[in-house]
């Protein structure tokens, strides 16, 4: 039952970026220090925003 679940959480995010990269095929900047910058798709950002929020999760509880 577990890995039916993950899976289903797996395609729901992966259909998620899909949706996503389609609507914004745009690049972004995004700066994480005061003079260095990413440029990379919204896309990206948002999956790589989640998942690192879903680690510090899993690492404080």
């Amino acid at each position: 039952m577990f890995l039916r679940a993950l899976f289903f959480f797996l395609s729901i995010l992966f259909g998620l970026y899909l949706y996503i990269s389609a609507l914004n095929p745009l690049e972004v900047r995004f700066q994480f220090y005061p003079k260095a910058f990413i440029e990379t798709s919204l896309s990206i950002l948002v999956m790589s925003s989640f998942f690192l929020g879903g680690l510090v999760i899993a690492l404080l509880y």
